[in-house]
């Protein structure tokens, strides 16, 4: 719209996300029917719209254009210089930190982020400055139509096995994708993550290295002294061996610091200066559903986030506990997607353990068709079997209504987990506590 297009468009619910573009011009419809095309010269869809969408269906019908997000992405990534955040976890908030130090450093990026950044007011916006920042989505290898000049890898976890066939299809998607930079780019690369060691390994294009403390092995953006606290984590900045002090993040969560450090690692190989990220970061004030606070009274919280993978769920419900201490930590989680339960079901066995209570709702099928013996239910016993009494299903969003009105006189945080309808749903019911 800010280039002077008309757009129009769908989803299945009111979000933040459709409020901001309606308050900016955008006709978008709820629910997803035929004639929502209208006079539309080309349809653009994400992952989760197959060709069986009404709105697909009439496009097609009609010889309209059909058109991958990522495929327009690649498009308008050619009107700029590219940086690409790729990542199982954490691309929505790497994103949104490398967006907001070059934003504060007069850099002025088009940016293009899946999520409401509190310190931008929004998602997306078209900058005068030479950059493009945007998410690269693995999840149907469609980041591989990019072609950055800069990118950011986060991790590579066990997540849409479904469209590679298998976890070495994953991997070798993942080193295409990071030798797509120019010669004269580079690739930022999480040395924690196991995976990546071995990819970097294959890197032919050029690359550096992130970590916290110690460190597999040697690497060049480093963060020391790490102190976590409740309001976010403080750290020390070492770039390529020199200490360059200490930056706070506003933000909690260990992985949130190895985020920073991918976006902070970018910032730094395409020349901005230390100290306007330190001043930049500290004006960075997180993304919508990612440990955002939605209540909070006397001693009772509720945290929303978009944790839905295990090792996700594991992270937040651990940076609960640094950050929260005293608290009991309840969770309300939901599934999202059959085939996801299904391949990450013995991870989902254990990623609850630092719990103390957790009730898991119905799946969210995303368009997925149900799969035999893949439920919520079997899937609360199969952890209660190991983890007695840890969890239990319901049916019945008005049941976690009045839990919620049993837990709030009490001392505890309370985080409502998943990628679905959960943190709408629990939004509405503190709303009306």
């Amino acid at each position: 719209m800010q280039l002077g297009f008309k757009v129009q468009g769908s989803d299945i619910a009111e979000s933040a996300n459709v409020l901001k573009l309606k308050s900016i011009g955008a006709k978008v419809a709820i629910g997803h029917r035929a004639e929502n095309v209208g006079e539309a010269t080309v349809l653009v869809h994400s992952s989760a719209v197959n060709s069986e969408n009404p709105e697909y269906k009439e496009a097609v019908e009609k010889g309209i254009p059909v058109m991958r997000r990522a495929s327009m992405l690649a498009d308008i990534m050619k009107l700029k210089k590219g940086i690409a955040i790729a990542g199982t976890h954490g691309k929505t908030t790497t994103t949104s930190i490398i967006t907001t130090l070059m934003k504060e450093a007069g850099k002025d990026p088009t940016y293009i982020i899946g999520g409401i950044v509190h310190n931008l007011g929004g998602h997306a916006h078209v900058g005068q400055g030479d950059y493009i920042v945007a998410e690269a989505d693995e999840s149907d290898g469609s980041f591989l139509m990019l072609n950055p000049v800069a990118s950011v890898i986060t991790n590579i976890d066990d997540d849409h096995i479904d469209h590679y066939g298998s976890r070495e299809g994953l991997v070798l998607a993942f080193n295409q994708f990071a030798n797509q930079i120019p010669f004269y780019g580079v690739c930022a690369l999480n040395i924690h993550d196991e995976k990546l060691r071995s990819l970097k390994e294959q890197m032919k294009r050029p690359y550096v290295t992130f970590g916290i403390e110690e460190t597999p092995e040697k690497v060049d953006y480093k963060a020391e002294s790490v102190e976590h606290h409740e309001k976010g984590v403080d750290f020390d900045f070492v770039v390529k061996g020199e200490n360059k002090g200490r930056f706070k993040l506003a933000v909690p969560g260990r992985h949130n610091v190895l985020n920073t450090l991918g976006a902070l690692a970018i910032a730094v190989e395409i020349g901005l200066d230390v100290e306007d990220l330190r001043a930049g970061l500290s004006k960075y004030e997180g993304v919508g559903r990612r440990f955002q606070k939605v209540y909070s009274e006397n001693n009772f919280e509720v945290i929303d986030d978009y944790a839905h993978h295990p090792t996700e769920i594991f992270e937040t419900i651990k940076t609960a506990k640094e950050s929260r201490k005293e608290k009991e930590v309840l969770v309300i989680f939901e599934p999202h997607r059959y085939t996801r339960t299904k391949t990450c079901w013995q991870e989902f066995l254990h990623c609850f353990n630092l719990a103390d209570q957790v009730l898991i709702a119905p799946i969210y099928p995303a368009n997925e068709q149900p799969i035999a013996g893949i439920n919520s239910e079997s899937l609360s016993n199969d952890i209660n079997k190991l983890h007695p009494n840890l969890t239990q299903t319901f049916s019945d969003w008005d049941e976690v209504k009045n839990y919620i009105k049993e837990k709030k006189d009490t001392n505890a945080i309370l985080l409502a987990l998943g990628a679905g309808s959960v943190g709408r749903k629990v939004k509405e019911i503190v709303g009306n506590c």
